[in-house]
């Protein structure tokens, strides 16, 4: 038997054992545990990144109008949020995409949970929303010596400045889309 070094970790036999299909097909498989640990992690990376975007987007919004140019802001870790995201199996991918839940909040009649909704896709979107708030917990944590007064400010910029960040894309494709009214 080859040592752990030696072996061929792509073979379906030599995988750890969160990362193996049991029973079923890969392709009619569903979510894998490591796919909950890396929706997680996308939304606690998605959620720090929203944070230096807003950040950036203030930024650019400042230099804009001094210099009369069209900066933007990115998220600067989307390459790790797009990493994790490819790197789910096809199970979770799927649950997810059938488990769209859209409708206004306040009006129950018109929520829809998609076109095959799933406890998988729930538990992966919840867990990816969980994370995104991640940031805003540690900064919480690490303030927890400092005065009330202190605490909310810092608590307020932060929550503020992921806010911008996450609905900056959205907020420029409506202001694009207006007319010289």
């Amino acid at each position: 038997m080859p040592s752990p070094w030696e072996r061929d970790w792509s073979q379906p036999e030599a995988r750890k054992p969160w990362e193996r299909s049991w029973g079923a097909p890969a392709e009619e498989q569903g979510a894998v545990p490591s796919d909950y640990l890396k929706s997680l992690a996308s939304g606690s990376i998605s959620g720090a990144g929203m944070i230096a975007q807003g950040g950036g987007e203030l930024l650019a919004r400042g230099v804009n109008a001094v210099a009369e140019t069209d900066l933007r802001s990115e998220n600067p870790l989307q390459g790790a949020i797009n990493w994790l995201e490819q790197s789910k199996s096809a199970g979770a991918k799927r649950a997810e995409a059938g488990t769209q839940i859209t409708g206004s909040l306040f009006d129950p009649s018109t929520w829809e949970f998609g076109s095959d909704p799933s406890l998988e896709g729930i538990a992966l979107q919840g867990l990816n929303a969980i994370g995104q708030f991640a940031p805003n917990l540690a900064i919480a944590i690490s303030t927890v010596g400092a005065s009330i007064p202190a605490q909310l400010a810092i608590g307020a910029t932060v929550g503020g400045l992921q806010a911008l960040g996450g609905g900056a894309e959205e907020e420029r494709d409506r202001f694009n889309a207006m007319g010289p009214e």
